[in-house]
C-alpha cells in the first residue's frame, strides 16, 4: 500500500467489529488494453480437475518416471517435493488422487496426509513407498492413505489404481 501511495486506517469498537479502510489512489484502467482470452467454462475446469493427480515425491528420478506413467494414461500430473509443498498444492487445486511417498524431508508422508485429510476427508490418497515393512503398512493404514504403491513403479500399477479410485 505504502509503495503506491495509499493508506490504511483501522477503526475497531469492542464487540462491535473491525473496519479496515484501504485508499489506493489508482488510475482508471483502459478496457481495450484487457485481454481478449475467455475465462473457462465451468465444465472445462471441472473436466481439468477430473483428470489431474498430484505426485509427491522427493526423489526427482521416481517423481519423473510416475509423472510419465501418469501422463501417458492420459492424466494432468502436479510433483511436488515434499510434503509443504503438497500442501500447497492441495490448498490450490482438486485432485482426484494424490500419491504419497511416505519418507520425505520437511514434511513426511504420514503428516501430510493427516493435514490433507482433515481439509478435505474424502480426498483419495494412495502411498508410493519403497519399504513395505508390516510396520510401514500398518502406519500408511492408519494415517488414512487408501493403498499403497510399491516401487520400482509399474504402468500396471498405477493402471490398477486409477481403475479402483478413478473408475470412469
Amino acid at each position: 500500500v505504502k509503495l503506491m501511495d495509499g493508506s490504511i486506517s483501522v477503526e475497531s469498537q469492542k464487540a462491535q467489529g473491525t473496519l479496515f479502510n484501504i485508499i489506493l489512489p489508482l488510475k482508471q484502467g483502459d478496457a481495450s488494453q484487457l485481454s481478449s482470452q475467455t475465462p473457462l467454462d465451468e465444465t472445462e475446469s471441472a473436466a481439468e480437475s477430473s483428470n489431474r493427480v498430484l505426485v509427491v515425491e522427493d526423489d526427482r528420478t521416481n517423481a519423473l518416471v510416475a509423472k510419465g506413467i501418469l501422463k501417458n494414461l492420459g492424466l494432468k500430473v502436479d510433483i511436488a517435493s515434499d510434503g509443504l509443498e503438497a500442501m500447497q498444492q492441495v490448498v490450490k487445486n482438486n485432485y482426484q488422487i494424490i500419491f504419497m511417498d511416505c519418507h520425505m524431508p520437511r514434511q513426511d508422508g504420514f503428516e501430510t496426509t493427516k493435514q490433507i485429510l482433515s481439509m478435505k476427508p474424502e480426498q483419495v490418497i494412495v502411498s508410493i513407498s519403497g519399504a513395505a515393512s508390516d510396520e510401514e503398512k500398518d502406519r500408511i493404514q492408519q494415517c488414512g492413505m487408501r493403498a499403497l504403491l510399491q516401487k520400482p513403479f509399474r504402468p500396471k500399477d498405477f493402471e490398477k489404481v486409477l481403475q479402483q479410485f478413478m473408475p470412469d
